[in-house]
């Protein structure tokens, strides 16, 4: 959805998990607890943009938005940290998260 998105002008029903990597992961995290990896996507050995996944509580690392970049992608040194999502002017976390909220709810009526 683009207004969960990094950018909500570059979304695309096409690449849909394009720009969604923190905010997502900040809502896996709330369900799931563990911590957040952030690292630049490399291209020609030169940082062009940060990606976020998560590190679960057993160590496992969980990337519901790799699909992104259309395949494989290098990544430079990663730093547990909490991604901005707010910077949009909107919090998409909170929007987010209540979507998943009512899927779920949904889901278990």
């Amino acid at each position: 959805m683009a207004d969960t998105r990094d950018d909500p002008d570059e979304w695309s029903a096409s690449n849909p998990s394009r720009g969604q990597c923190a905010v997502t992961a900040t809502v896996v995290q709330d369900y799931l607890g563990g911590t957040l990896l952030i690292a630049p996507v490399l291209e020609n050995g030169k940082p062009v943009e940060a990606h976020c996944w998560n590190v679960l509580p057993g160590g496992e690392h969980l990337d519901l938005t790799a699909d992104q970049f259309g395949g494989p992608f290098l990544l430079g040194d990663a730093e547990e940290r909490e991604p901005v999502v707010d910077h949009t002017g909107v919090n998409r976390h909170h929007v987010l998260a209540e979507r998943v909220r009512r899927n779920l709810v949904t889901a278990a009526s």
